[in-house]
């Protein structure tokens, strides 16, 4: 996969975009998506993007199809495009949520010639993933919650390189997305469940490959 940065920003929100093979994807965060929300409740609408919503804390209900569905903390959702779905909070209960919204294109640009063919296969094979799925609602097993507290971090802090770290967490939460739709999920359901130090070797991961060019002192680990 190469990300490429290409970026575009307003006070309240951020465009991010990434390529996989030739596939731009266009990803859009309000920053307020973070924050607690006690309204919201919102009626039956559908959207031009996908959109997912992650339940950080607390319950809400979303109706997806007239089907109803439970959120609570850890628990996930994608819909696509043209999906009709209301959302409803549960009783008192304070709710944080996550919601990103994506699309995706093809780009019909001059491709290096020694790309390697199986970049290009990656993009059309996630596009196609995503373009069988209507939605699927499934509990996060301990990455996308992780990827999200770290995009929380970087937008909260805003030091040099935010950017391009937020790019690096979209990339990984959008593979993560698509491993864990239906037909990709039952492939993963035949690995072993997570284990306590993958996360922390996925932070090791994300580190390492955001700093490859610097000069890492030991303090810094």
């Amino acid at each position: 996969m190469e990300v490429k940065i290409m970026l575009a920003q307003n006070d309240r929100k951020l465009y991010i975009k990434i390529m996989v093979g030739n596939i731009l994807f266009n990803f859009f965060i309000n920053k307020g998506i973070f924050e607690s929300d006690h309204e919201w409740s919102i009626g039956k609408h559908n959207n031009t993007a996908f959109e997912m919503h992650y339940c950080m804390k607390g319950k809400g209900i979303i109706v997806i199809d007239d089907v109803p569905y439970e959120l609570n903390e850890g628990d996930f959702c994608l819909i696509r495009p043209g999906i009709y779905h209301a959302q409803q909070k549960v009783g008192d209960f304070e709710l944080q949520k996550c919601c990103l919204s994506f699309d995706f294109k093809a780009i019909n640009y001059d491709l290096p010639s020694d790309l390697n063919p199986l970049v290009l296969d990656e993009g059309q094979r996630v596009i196609k993933t995503l373009n069988e799925v209507d939605y699927f609602v499934a509990h996060d097993r301990g990455e996308l919650g992780y990827l999200i507290d770290m995009m929380l971090t970087e937008i909260q802090g805003k030091q040099l390189g935010y950017y391009t770290n937020l790019q690096c967490l979209l990339s990984l939460l959008l593979m993560t997305l698509v491993r864990c739709a239906p037909g990709q999920a039952n492939a993963a359901e035949k690995n072993s469940d997570i284990l306590p130090g993958d996360v922390d070797n996925m932070a090791i991961d994300v580190f390492f490959f955001n700093h490859y060019t610097t000069n890492v002192q030991a303090e810094d680990l």
